[in-house]
């Protein structure tokens, strides 16, 4: 079977049974919504029902409730009043009706029938063995029902006035609790039956209606799904370009190294897709290996040329390698000379150095301890006018505790006090300045001496420095000729070592152009290509 009847066939039963279950649930989602449609819409109606029942009771229970009211408010009422006001009210709920025409019922708890505008015959008599046509003591039930909360819902099987006979009847029953009574009334509820039918009906014309569109737009969608799948088709073929097994074939003669190009499958304007492809890639990877087996040839033959000459080069770099060898170790005895007294040089620079820094150290020395002299003479001056004015003061001290009499005696003596050390410490002041002095004068003359000093020391430093520096140049001269020599060593020995290499590098370079040779031969080229 042809890939593209395979690619159609494929595309056609995915489509239709994807369709097919879509709709099969789709149409089982409106089947449950019309049931659910249908329950919520009957149990709405019963609701309404059961609504309209008790608003109804409630407007009867109001009419008794004032009855009642309009008893307990006269003065003085009595049995007999309240009977001819039971009677009233039953008068009245006796001949109320719902707007369908149901009436109202009253019994009492035990049970038994207080009044029943339809049936007067049961007015009075026991309803406890009373029961409909499915067996249900439906008063049994009223009493139960109103027992616990008041109030609530009974429903039974009773006759329907003017038809034969029983219909399903649904109740509201409350308790008025001051006269005992139980007041109810009930509507027949067959009608729901028959709107749920009409609604059933209509759900169903609208759920076939649907379902049908459903199938027609299924069909048209199988319908667009198989063209889809044609074009589809269409597209991989074209990509592919041929069947499958006729291009895993051709890849595999491509694998074991067959490169020929077959012309039994039509000319390259029919060719398409990834049979196209592979056809184009069979070309080039031809072309590819035609190039290298070239190539390979020709390196075979270079590395042959190259192998003689770097034997060649490799005796010549041995040569010089020697005779540079014996170059340096000359040129090493005479470096050793010249960098000994290049030492010795630099030795003397360095003690005239250490000696021109001592004296300027010393010089500078001895100008600083001239100028820190000078600052102690300054502040020794203003010790002592700091003492003279603490002598004024004292002297001002005791005058003010001369006056102040007794009181001022302690005072005075602390006063006498101070002013006698203000007078030590001008005297001790005075000492020091005269002792600056003299030292000021001695450090003077040794920085002059320093001064003098220092030129002549300086030239025998320069001297020196002259010196080493031209040992220092023939030094460099050497070490520089040196590594020239070294330099042209490892050249040489690199070239040595590079030829050497080359010899080696040649030969396999050989070795592989020949495996390659043999690699090359795994591929099978046709010459009409």
């Amino acid at each position: 079977m042809r890939l593209k009847t395979r690619i159609i066939i494929v595309q056609i039963v995915a489509i239709v049974s994807s369709l097919g279950i879509i709709s099969i649930l789709f149409i089982n989602e409106l089947n449950n919504y019309a049931e659910r449609e249908i329950s919520g819409y009957k149990e709405q109606i019963l609701l309404e029902k059961q609504r309209q029942l008790k608003d109804f009771v409630q407007i009867v229970f109001g009419v008794i409730e004032y009855s009642y009211k309009e008893i307990q408010e006269k003065k003085g009422h009595n049995e007999e009043d309240t009977t001819q006001a039971q009677a009233r009210a039953l008068k009245i709920v006796g001949g109320m009706r719902q707007t369908d025409g149901n009436y109202f019922w009253i019994n009492d708890r035990f049970p038994r029938m207080v009044m029943h505008p339809i049936t007067p015959a049961l007015n009075g008599k026991s309803l406890q063995e009373f029961k409909d046509t499915k067996g249900k003591y439906l008063f049994r039930e009223m009493v139960d029902a109103v027992r616990d909360k008041g109030e609530g819902y009974v429903d039974y099987f009773w006759g329907k006035p003017g038809k034969t006979g029983d219909f399903p009847k649904l109740s509201f029953v409350k308790m008025f609790e001051p006269w005992g009574w139980i007041v109810g009334t009930g509507v027949y509820i067959d009608d729901i039956d028959a709107a749920v039918a009409a609604k059933q009906v209509t759900l169903d014309e609208t759920v076939d209606s649907m379902i049908i569109t459903i199938i027609t737009i299924s069909c048209l969608l199988a319908v667009a799904g198989v063209i889809l799948g044609l074009l589809e088709a269409r597209s991989v073929t074209n990509a592919v370009g041929g069947e499958p097994a006729d291009i895993a074939l051709e890849a595999k003669r491509v694998a074991d190294g067959d490169l020929s190009i077959s012309k039994a499958s039509g000319t390259i304007e029919r060719e398409r897709g990834i049979s196209r492809s592979l056809r184009h890639m069979t070309r080039k990877l031809r072309a590819i290996v035609t190039k290298v087996q070239e190539a390979t040839e020709s390196v075979a033959a270079g590395s042959e040329e190259l192998t003689a000459s770097s034997e060649s080069l490799s005796h010549a770099a041995s040569e010089q390698a020697a005779a540079a060898e014996e170059m340096s170790a000359a040129l090493n005895e005479l470096g050793d000379s010249i960098r000994t007294n290049n030492d010795n040089a630099m030795e003397s620079k360095t003690i005239a150095e250490e000696i021109d820094k001592e004296i300027e150290t010393g010089g500078s020395s001895v100008q600083r301890t001239v100028e820190n002299m000078h600052h102690i003479a300054d502040r020794i001056s203003l010790i002592e006018e700091i003492a003279r004015q603490t002598n004024l003061l004292a002297l001002n001290a005791a005058i003010e505790a001369a006056r102040a009499g007794e009181q001022g005696k302690g005072f005075a003596v602390v006063a006498m006090e101070v002013r006698k050390l203000a007078e030590h410490s001008a005297r001790a002041a005075k000492e020091i300045r005269e002792l600056s002095a003299t030292c000021v004068t001695a450090s003077e003359e040794t920085g002059t001496l320093f001064t003098k000093l220092a030129p002549a020391i300086r030239r025998s430093s320069s001297l020196i420095a002259e010196m080493a520096s031209i040992c220092s140049q023939q030094n460099s001269c050497a070490s520089q000729i040196e590594k020239a020599v070294e330099q042209l060593n490892d050249v040489i020995q690199h070239n040595a070592s590079s030829s050497e290499e080359l010899v080696a590098t040649a030969e396999g370079l050989a070795t592989q152009a020949e495996h390659l040779r043999s690699i090359l031969a795994y591929f099978k080229i046709d010459n009409n290509g």
